[in-house]
């Protein structure tokens, strides 16, 4: 997929896709994947780049399995917003991003070895719903926090992560 305005995929209403193997380049105003209303997303060794006044990933109502896979280069947005939905995502990196690398509000989420890195906000938001991080990295967040916790719905799990060189 490459050079979209508005978004290169959406799903609603109980969609369920797998996106393998592939690169999104060059979206603009809009999310580059946009997932609504109960629908399901698997992203293996994917590379979503350059995505302009948008997500990098826009999700809300739904559930999202993201493996092996790269968000990079977001400009004017957040690089994966999850909201109101379930996030489970692995060995994968979230990096170059002007927004809040991975925001996650009121959500169910399990991070496991990924690194998210270099932006201008914050890393990794969690407001609202449960987190477990682990084995993961959180740094260059200039003028944010590596991690933000905010209202969890219970204790946020974080363990074997490093987490340096911010705000």
């Amino acid at each position: 997929f490459a050079s979209t305005t508005g978004e290169a995929i959406q799903l609603y209403e109980g969609s369920n896709i797998t996106i393998a193997s592939s690169t999104i380049v060059d979206s603009f105003d809009s999310d580059a994947i946009g997932i609504y209303d109960g629908s399901t997303l698997n992203i293996s060794s994917t590379t979503i780049d350059k995505v302009h006044d948008g997500n990098a990933i826009g999700v809300y109502d739904s559930r999202v399995v993201i493996t092996d896979s790269v968000v990079s280069n977001v400009y004017n947005s957040d690089g994966i917003g999850i909201y109101d939905s379930t996030l489970n995502i692995s060995s994968s990196t979230i990096e170059n991003v002007s927004g809040d690398a991975l925001g996650l509000y009121d959500t169910d989420s399990t991070l496991t070895n990924v690194t998210v890195q270099n932006g201008e906000n914050d890393g990794i938001i969690v407001s609202g719903g449960n987190a477990t991080i682990s084995g993961s990295t959180v740094s260059g967040f200039e003028e944010g926090t590596g991690i933000s916790i905010d209202f969890p719905d219970s204790t946020v799990i974080i363990s074997d992560t490093e987490v340096s060189g911010n705000g």
